[in-house]
């Protein structure tokens, strides 16, 4: 290509640009003529720059005569120090270069300012050519003089002005640039045209595709024009005194969001997301002039790549911290450069309130109540539905379209993208108001076979294009994928009825869901046969295509259709581009043959469903409100909410273009109704809201589909409401409502979670505009179809929007003793799996372990149709059975949504209804699997089952992809299984587990070392792993998949299934790459699915590598997940500098979205250490964080480290890493030093005081209490510096006074204080709360108490191992006393399921008691009569002086006795107990043992060494007494 070099001015002459493509081989001539003094020349550049562009380098400073000196330094951010400035200057020195010299810098922004900044003080300064080689630099940093290097205080803070002699942009250069960097540099070109130059921002926006497909010509325009605009700007302000401030557009925000997270984010990301947010803030303050603006903003740096929302989990504090040291600030505010309009902004930067900062940084938003009615006229944006259907109608047609109205959201942008991508034309007009499309003529050429088309969690257009993608050249293909909410939702009924048209379709993961792979040829067309019960968007789908079928369509529905208004829209619009459908009945269309004519001008009305928001504004709040362009000429089905208004209460007014409401009176309700809202699904959220302040019960039904949209949007609203306190119940196709007649005082503040749904998030948000406490979680999510809802709502409508504090909630100190446990979740959980899986047998021991109910859907099915399955299939079908299981699945999920395990059919997956029904519930859905050999053996042995009609192995065969589709985890059970009392323990902890947060040990300075072992055995079948030493002191175990002898999927699993046989811990999934320092060598893809089974096989934490691509780790964490992120960096390559373990640190940050951040160095002397340490302890995140240091010289760092460091066992056959230790090394090294763990933020020796313990027991007597051996023995084992004392005292002030002294670190509760110590606490457990007792008392890092109670969890978990190993029946129990312990033992009989009665000499208080935990009060021993009543577990919680004699009768074999005294050993009771002799006896004891197990481990985070404090007992309690006849447990 000839060279066409154009040049600029820079501040008077002191910098010249010259630019063009090609220009270094053509044009050196012109760098020397400009520098005449120079003699010599210095190359600067870093490695990977030379290695692509050295040798061009030199040829064209050869070709002028000029023989350089070359120096190269290593590429990125950690080269830009003072060191490496000194390094280059004692080079220059050592060659002798004098101020003759003309250094030349040849990179990116890094090799620019470290260059620069030398040329300014070498021999007090000498020229310099800057030769930008990427993007950013060529727009930027090397233009106006400022350089600079990082310090450890911060970025570019140590600089000088220096101009440049010349600044030589080749955009040639930019061949080799990599898409991202590419895109990162588009960032400050589109600031730079927001801010300067309209015409060059339309140009950008309108041509994204030749910018990133790197067009010679455009990007030189484009270079040229930006470099020319900070030129200009330069020379006016060359200090940055004034003007040039505005160069920092979308900084402020920008480069604290660097500080953060850089380099996961580039400098341009980081500014782009900056950009979006500093123009909130300008449309906030009333300096941007429209949204429109905004909405062009996001769309354009969408199209370049680029990111436009803030991170997960920054601190709003922390980047208010960055943005107080930014250089535009002045008196102590901080001020940004406000955009007025596209290609305009003010000249001065203003201050900004810290307020407004935290609205627009918050993803969370509260709606302060409005004391009056809400007032106003609005006009809401464009309609998606028709925005949707008219994009691809103007992209499909022939000739030109100009779009007015088209809805401004990530709807229509993805929409707008994937069009683009299939080769549509079009350009925005008029600031943005105006699409200009040129239609295709139906004809679509992908423009990157290569790339996916991602869509996101858009479900109309990921329909739509479904079908229109068959339109490509025969031989093409694309993929269509999305989000991994997207890839849930069902599209199988459309799928169905193109591939049996003839259509080629492959899915990529899962059957019937995206991603799926569509080929070209066309649509045959003929007649269609379509399933549209689950989405009327499938019969658009083709309907849109259908004209440019081989063949006229005639479209048939089976079983009718849902939400038909938008069919009738589909047809409408069609019409209006040239196409009559014709409906030759109620569900069949017949579609001719031909091309769409656009029409000249289109303009897109209002969204209905977007215009009810501001409608029911008026009726909640008694205003009055009107939407312009919506009223009865309206084409939607939602434009008719008004009449659900009316019905409620409401004065309503309709013309044929605007909509008005007016609110009933004051102290006037709204009226409850009864509502078939099929008709305009999208609003019955709005009307659900309404619902809740009504007077009476709403009924809102047939919108059965609404649990395939976003979200399941039924279930959504029903556990959004319940929070408020509202009584909402799920219907088998809607829900009803209890509304609260306007008293608002009945409902009580909640946080709504949005599940990433736009209705949910403006629905809330007018429920918000009454009821105080509401915050919407997920303010952002409107994004979606009406992004200036936020903005719309304050200043249309004057509703005052807060920022909700980021506090923690507070104590509860009553709780219903039915409620979950604290974190728990409770919805039901369905069990999926092969015939003959044991899928019955283990649910029902499953929910009989975890206190839940029990459903087999086999047998409900059975009760539902009055015979037996086998029996209703021989006279129906399987078609039928089929059709009614999916009946009886509906019902059952309905109907018990809570505490229920659910046993599906074999079969139910056969059912695609069935398979979508279950991808969208929300709770659990686990997949229970039995190698295929025994289940075969299995069913070979079992008649009584209905017949398949095909042998097993092909059903599995079949059936596999189904049920991984159905369900998110799987248990596995291993070959063989025959041991089924422990499968079904192993399974119940399975599901327990993922029903709670995964369990992290404390992680504050005030907190004991925590540790992980890593194993390092290829197979869990190892002997080793069966010892129970092995996992002894540790709060997780790592299965190291990397080091397992296969990465088969189906061994893996089995592997995690064996290991949770021997250890109760959470186990960490690891699978280290080859990079990282492990031994998995596979791709990218390989690594990701390999952890994406860790997330399946329900492992609770994840450690996920920072190493490999932003896009391949943004896919893995937008998945649903149950597990922590452990995000790792590990590099043994390169000697640890400052800024490379700070990089290192931010990258395992992950955007915010890491839960630990793990960062791991190869020690070469004890200084890396120390250096790790001291980065590890100025990171600004707040995360756990595990900072250690590999090889021998690392070892002090595993013993500074305080969270789950890694360790190693002595039984291991290798450690994991070399320098790792054992939990029993590190302890001696921590005492040899004298660390305690409470100060091990600083380092410091631990303080020694003789007479202060750190942990008492409080109450009295106590004298005789084991307690301090074995909380002092379990201490010594592990190392821990604690003691644990007696404090005697019938006075519970001064036991909650000793607990608030400083040095008290907890301490046990007994009697008397159990009840009356909780006063005195800050927070409970919500067992605690539920029993109102305390045993155990917790000290939080920041100084609170919390009071638990593990007296209930020992008398649950012995009676539960003696119902599994023994048989022991737990259908009946008597509880005797009513004390605080019984208390414990009424929850705990509760918990199991038990049917028990509390017997006490005081009735009233029996009947207290049984009224609490729904037991039965005994006022008398009950008769002795041939069926007289039996308990199966009798709990004595009576001081051994009472001489409490249990009568004869209720004696019978096999029955449990617990006696929770445990001095005497021997009561009353337990003498009778032996003396009949035929029964189970749990001592007090054990049970003493057994909470004060619990206990540690609540004080710890670690397990407590039982083994050794079995041992203190049985040979040091009372002179060894139980040494000779140890309690069962012991032994």
């Amino acid at each position: 290509m000839e060279t066409r070099m154009e040049t600029v001015s820079v501040a008077h002459g002191k910098e010249l640009i010259a630019a063009g493509v090609n220009l270094w081989q053509n044009s050196t001539q012109f760098l020397k003529d400009n520098i005449p003094a120079a003699s010599r020349y210095v190359v600067v550049s870093d490695t990977n720059v030379w290695r692509l562009h050295g040798p061009r380098v030199l040829a064209g400073l050869r070709a002028v005569g000029v023989e350089p000196l070359l120096t190269t330094i290593e590429p990125g951010e950690a080269s830009k120090t003072r060191a490496t400035k000194e390094r280059l200057e004692d080079w220059m020195l050592e060659h002798a270069c004098t101020r003759d010299t003309c250094l030349i810098a040849v990179g990116g922004g890094v090799v620019g300012d470290l260059v620069g900044f030398v040329a300014a003080t070498y021999m007090r300064g000498i020229p310099v050519v800057q030769v930008p080689t990427t993007l950013l630099a060529m727009v930027d940093s090397s233009i106006g003089g400022k350089t600079a290097v990082d310090t450890e205080a911060g970025k570019n803070l140590i600089g000088a002005f220096h101009h440049p002699a010349v600044v030589f942009i080749d955009t040639s250069f930019l061949k080799t640039l990599p898409l991202r960097e590419l895109s990162n540099g588009m960032a400050e070109v589109i600031k730079t045209a927001a801010i300067r130059d309209r015409a060059l921002f339309e140009l950008l926006e309108n041509n994204p595709d030749a910018v990133l497909d790197r067009d010679e010509a455009l990007l030189q325009q484009i270079v040229v024009r930006a470099a020319g605009i900070k030129a200009h700007v330069v020379s006016i302000d060359e200090r940055e005194s004034g003007l040039r401030c505005i160069l920092n557009w979308g900084h402020t925000i920008g480069h604290a969001i660097e500080a953060l997270v850089a380099p996961q984010l580039l400098h341009g990301e980081c500014v782009s997301i900056g950009m979006v947010l500093e123009s909130h803030i300008a449309l906030k303050l009333g300096q941007l002039g429209s949204s429109l603006s905004l909405g062009r903003i996001v769309r354009c740096l969408q199209a370049y790549k680029l990111p436009i929302h803030l991170p997960a989990g920054l601190s709003i504090d922390d980047l208010l911290r960055l943005m107080q040291v930014d250089k535009k600030n002045a008196q102590g505010q901080i001020r940004c450069v406000m955009l007025r309009s596209i290609g305009s902004c003010l000249e001065h930067p203003l201050p900004v309130p810290r307020e407004v900062f935290r609205q627009v940084l918050s993803p969370q938003v509260s709606v302060e109540p409005v004391s009056g009615g809400v007032t106003g006229t609005i006009t809401v944006p464009g309609s998606k539905s028709i925005s949707n259907r008219v994009l691809p109608l103007a992209a499909l047609a022939s000739g030109e379209c100009r779009i007015r109205g088209l809805l401004h959201a990530d709807d229509t942008s993805v929409m707008l993208d994937a069009l683009r991508q299939l080769g549509a034309t079009f350009a925005w007009e008029d600031d943005g108001a105006v699409l200009h499309i040129v239609g295709a003529g139906g004809t679509f050429v992908n423009t990157d076979a290569a790339k996916p088309i991602f869509l996101g969690n858009a479900g109309t257009a990921s329909r739509f294009l479904t079908t229109m993608a068959t339109l490509l050249p025969d031989g093409a293909a694309v993929v269509l994928t999305g989000s991994p909410r997207l890839k849930e939702r069902p599209i199988k009924d459309l799928t169905d009825a193109l591939l049996g048209n003839g259509c080629k379709l492959r899915f990529v993961e899962k059957p019937g869901c995206f991603p799926v792979e569509v080929s070209g040829g066309g649509l045959p067309g003929g007649e269609i046969s379509l399933s549209a019960t689950v989405s009327s968007q499938f019969v658009s789908s083709i309907l849109l295509s259908a004209p440019y079928a081989r063949q006229p369509v005639t479209l048939r529905l089976k079983d009718g259709a849902v939400s038909r208004p938008f069919i009738d829209m589909t047809v409408q619009l069609m019409r209006q581009f040239g196409i009559a459908v014709q409906e030759i009945d109620r569900d069949t269309f017949f579609v001719p043959q031909g091309v769409y004519r656009n029409p000249p001008q289109f303009t897109v009305e209002c969204d209905a469903s977007s215009a009810s928001y501001p409608l029911a504004l008026a009726a909640i709040t008694g205003g009055r409100v009107t939407v312009d362009s919506i009223g009865s000429a309206s084409v939607q089905g939602d434009a008719q909410f008004y009449t659900v208004l009316e019905k409620m209460g409401c004065a309503v007014s309709q013309s044929e273009t605007s909509t008005t409401v007016c609110g009933p009176a004051a102290g006037q309700p709204l009226r409850a109704l009864r509502v078939d809202m099929s008709a305009m699904t999208d609003t019955f959220m709005t009307v659900a809201v309404l619902a809740a302040v009504a007077d009476g019960t709403s009924v809102i039904h047939n919108i059965a589909n609404q649990r395939v949209k976003e979200c399941n949007r039924i279930f959504a609203m029903v556990e959004q409401l319940s929070k408020l306190g509202v009584n909402a119940r799920e219907t088998a196709d809607g829900l009803e409502i209890e509304g609260c007649a306007g008293h608002l005082e009945r409902l009580r503040p909640a946080e709504i979670a949005c599940y990433n749904d736009h209705r949910i998030a403006m629905s809330f948000a007018v429920l918000a505009a009454r009821v105080p406490g509401i915050v919407i979680t997920d303010k952002q999510c409107v994004d979606k179809t009406y992004p200036e809802f936020w903005t719309d709502l304050e200043a249309r409508f004057a509703v005052r929007l807060l920022a909700p504090p980021s506090v923690s909630k507070p104590p509860t100190l009553t709780a219903d003793p039915h409620a979950a446990a604290e974190g728990v979740d409770t919805l039901s959980v369905v069990i999926v799996g092969m015939r003959g899986s044991g899928k019955s047998t283990m649910s029902a021991a499953v929910a009989r372990i975890l206190g839940w109910h029990f459903i087999d859907l086999d047998d409900a099915f059975s009760q539902h149709v009055g015979e037996p399955i086998g029996a209703f299939v021989g006279r129906h079908g399987w078609p039928a059975m089929r059709d009614r299981e999916l009946d009886v699945l509906r019902e059952t999920l309905f109907g018990h949504r809570r505490r229920t395990i659910i046993a599906t059919g074999g079969g139910i997956v056969e059912t695609p209804a069935a398979v979508a029904l279950l991808q969208a519930y929300p709770g659990l859905v686990v997949q229970l699997t039995r190698d295929a050999s025994d289940v075969e053996a299995y069913l070979a042995s079992d008649t009584s089952r209905a017949n398949l009609g095909e042998p097993p192995a092909a059903v599995w065969a079949r059936r596999k992809p189904l049920y991984r589709a159905a369900s998110k985890y799987e248990f596995v059970l291993p070959r063989g299984e025959c041991d089924w009392p422990q499968a079904e323990r192993a399974m119940a902890r399975f599901v327990a587990d993922l029903l709670r947060p995964p369990p992290l040990p404390p992680s504050s300075p005030g907190a004991a070392p925590s540790f992980f072992l890593s194993l390092t055995v290829p197979t869990m079948h190892h002997p080793v792993i069966r010892t129970a030493a092995l996992f002894e002191g540790v709060a997780a175990v790592e299965l190291r998949v990397d080091l397992l002898e296969s990465d088969d999927h189906d061994f893996i699993k089995e592997q995690v299934c064996v290991l949770r046989r021997h250890t109760s811990l959470p186990i960490i999934y690891t699978l280290r790459s080859k990079t990282q320092g492990g031994a998995f060598s596979g791709d990218e893809q390989a690594y990701l699915s390999l952890l994406r089974l860790g997330l399946r096989t329900g492992c609770r934490l994840i450690d996920l590598e920072a190493c490999w691509s932003a896009s391949g780790l943004a896919a893995f964490l937008e998945q649903p997940r149950r597990a922590a992120i452990i995000g790792s960096m590990h590099n043994f390559a390169e000697p640890p500098t400052e800024q490379l373990l700070r990089n290192m640190f931010n990258t395992s940050y992950l955007g915010g979205q890491a839960d630990i951040v793990k960062v791991v160095g190869m020690a070469r002397s004890i200084d890396d250490t120390l250096l790790l340490q001291r980065v590890a302890s100025s990171v600004s995140f707040k995360r756990p964080l595990i900072s250690i240091c590999a090889g021998d010289k690392g070892k002090l760092s595993r013993v500074l480290n305080g969270f789950l460091t890694p360790v190693t066992h002595p039984l291991l056959p290798v450690a994991a890493a070399p320098g790792q230790l054992s939990v029993s090394e590190i302890m001696h090294l921590r005492a040899a030093l004298s660390f305690d763990h409470r100060h091990d933020a600083d380092q410091q020796p631990a303080q020694q005081s003789s007479g202060s313990a750190q942990f008492y027991l409080f109450g009295s007597p106590i004298s005789l209490s084991p307690s301090p051996l074995l909380h002092n023995t379990a201490f010594a084992a592990l190392r821990l510096p604690y003691r644990y004392e007696l404090f005697p005292t019938l006075e519970v002030e001064a036991a909650a006074a000793r607990l608030k002294e400083a040095a008290t670190l907890g301490g046990s509760v007994t009697i008397p204080h159990k009840q009356a110590i909780v006063p005195y606490l800050d927070e409970l457990s919500t067992e605690a709360a539920a029993m109102g007792a305390v045993n155990t008392v917790i000290k939080l890092p920041d100084g609170r108490l919390r009071g638990d109670n593990t007296d209930w969890l020992a008398i649950h978990n012995m009676l539960d191992d003696l119902r599994r190993s023994a048989g022991l029946s737990l259908r009946t129990g008597l509880v005797i006393g009513a004390g605080g312990t019984a208390h414990a033992a009424c929850y705990a009989l509760m918990r199991l399921g038990v049917r028990f009665s509390v017997y006490n000499r005081t009735a009233a208080k029996a009947q207290e008691l049984s009224a609490k935990y729904g037991g039965t009060p005994l006022a008398e021993w009950p008769a002795d009569t041939a069926d007289s009543w039996r308990p199966d577990v009798v709990i004595s919680t009576v001081p051994p002086a009472s001489e409490l004699r249990l009568p004869a009768h209720l004696w019978h074999p096999g029955m449990a006795v617990v006696e929770l005294v445990y001095t005497p050993r021997e009561t009353l009771l337990v003498r009778q107990a032996r003396e009949f002799g035929r029964c189970h006896v749990i001592e007090g004891i054990e049970l003493l043992l057994a909470q004060g197990a619990a206990q540690f481990a609540l004080w710890t985070g670690r397990e407590a060494p039982r083994a050794d404090m079995v041992r203190a007992l049985l040979h040091d309690w009372h002179g060894g007494v139980l040494a000779a006849s140890p309690p069962r447990t012991f032994v």
